[in-house]
């Protein structure tokens, strides 16, 4: 089947946001956002005429946060935030129709301190995270697109981060995630949401050997896992889980050009990186090198 889609898409938005320090320990942040969203979308199948469709959306989202630092040294902070968001859509279903606006609301609480005089810091939280007309691939109709009614992700996040000298960075971080379809079509009700694993872990470290004889270069390597997750929105297959390796290194010719070189998936593992449905399933890139100059005028 032949079609032509064009779509033009205008969006103006005005933010307003304020800080407030109730106490000298209790903090609120603030903010209010009015969107609109215009779309012409043209559409034809077989080279008839094009229908032309406009579409206008507008939304109020807001921001909400609390900061409470129970001691002097404010080491220790609790927060907690509610977040709405509003989010156009670009493209449309089979037929041509525009899609709805993505809308979220976001809650999340949590505790982040710093130790050892400042050099070790740390975040714990947890999250709810409520999408609706959530936009993903139509299978049954490549190269379009359709909606999921309603989708929540819940979970927890922790992160460390180590700074022991000036030279040495360290980074942590682990997430777990429980998706699921609330409201659509009954095959897909109570499944996991697609390309969505319940376990990530992230670790990165870099070194700066500017304070030896090697002045100028810098080490870092990074390293990731992504739990098994299912690869379609009805669960029919499950995507492995993999670890991935990357390494870079880079040094400062002058101080406005840089040489960086790296290498990705640094172990050359065959792993896929997300699917659509059992016949569009992408395998990611194997071992890459890359090489970069980049100056500074």
């Amino acid at each position: 089947m032949d079609t032509f889609d064009d779509t033009e898409v205008e969006q103006v938005g005005v933010f307003l946001q304020d800080r407030i320090s109730i106490t000298e320990q209790l903090r609120l942040i603030g903010g209010i956002r009015y969107s609109r969203v215009e779309q012409d979308k043209a559409f034809t199948e077989f080279g008839s005429a094009l229908p032309l469709e406009q579409d206008i959306d507008t939304a109020w989202t807001s921001q909400l946060g609390l900061l409470y630092t129970p001691f002097e040294d404010e080491n220790i902070a609790f927060f907690a935030s509610r977040t709405s968001s509003f989010l156009a859509v670009i493209g449309s279903s089979f037929g041509g129709a525009a899609l709805d606006p993505e809308r979220g609301t976001q809650y999340e609480v949590g505790v982040k301190g710093r130790f050892m005089d400042g050099t070790v810091s740390a975040t714990i939280a947890g999250f709810h995270i409520t999408r609706s007309d959530v936009s993903v691939a139509d299978r049954n109709n490549p190269g379009f697109q359709l909606t999921v009614g309603e989708q929540v992700s819940k979970g927890v996040e922790v992160s460390v981060r180590a700074k022991p000298s000036d030279a040495l960075d360290i980074y942590a971080a682990y997430a777990y995630t429980d998706s699921e379809v609330t409201e659509d079509e009954p095959s897909r009700l109570g499944k996991p949401f697609r390309n969505v694993p319940k376990n990530t872990f992230a670790f990165n470290i870099s070194y700066d050997l500017s304070e030896s004889l090697l002045e100028g270069l810098s080490l870092a390597a990074n390293a990731n896992y992504v739990g098994s997750r299912s690869g379609d929105l009805e669960n029919n297959f499950t995507l492995p889980s993999y670890w991935r390796v990357d390494a870079s290194t880079s040094y400062a010719i002058t101080e406005a050009i840089d040489l960086r070189f790296n290498v990705e998936n640094l172990f050359n593992e065959t792993y896929y990186s997300h699917a659509f449905s059992e016949f569009e399933i992408w395998r990611a890139a194997p071992r890459t090198w890359r090489t970069s100059i980049t100056a500074r005028f």
